[in-house]
């Protein structure tokens, strides 16, 4: 089983100004376990083929991201932002399942 260590990136939506709610984007470094992981091309009426991967990743949850994993956009893996699809938890872990690369904004 291989090792991670990288960036989970959270965007919450939090005042920022009075009366002005803004997301604002922050990461927190992790370490976890790789359990699987599949790079797959999207054929399509493009150029260049979209590439999307399949990677589950077990990460020792702490109280921090239990109770902020509503507001995880994306997992930074080989210097790419990757969007998460979808997290299961598995207490003392949670499961990220990665898709597509992740287009929105980064800290």
């Amino acid at each position: 089983m291989a090792k991670f260590y990288g960036e989970i990136g959270y965007a919450a939506t939090t005042e920022t100004r009075p009366g002005i709610w803004e997301s604002v984007v922050e990461e927190k470094k992790y370490d976890g376990d790789v359990l699987s992981f599949t790079r797959r091309w999207n054929n399509g009426d493009k150029v260049n083929d979209d590439v999307s991967i399949s990677v589950q990743i077990s990460i020792v949850a702490d109280s921090y991201l239990i109770n902020h994993m509503h507001c995880i956009r994306y997992v930074k893996m080989h210097d790419v932002a990757w969007e998460v699809v979808s997290i299961t938890p598995q207490y003392p872990r949670l499961l990220l399942d990665l898709g597509g690369e992740y287009h929105g904004e980064t800290a």
